[in-house]
């Protein structure tokens, strides 16, 4: 799910993947960081260069 709003909303800076109120309060802890260390390794399509 993560990848799929980076890759869909993400092009030129259309996404500001960040904490807020939409974190429901029975998420456990480790759900939410690894959802935020996966979006922040995550490198979309549109940012990948050809080699």
């Amino acid at each position: 799910m993560v990848e799929n709003l980076i890759e869909d909303l993400g092009e030129g800076g259309g996404l500001i993947f960040a904490n807020g109120h939409n974190i429901q309060p029975d998420a456990p802890l480790e759900n939410v960081l690894a959802t935020f260390e996966h979006a922040r390794a995550y490198v979309p399509s549109f940012a990948r260069t050809l080699s």
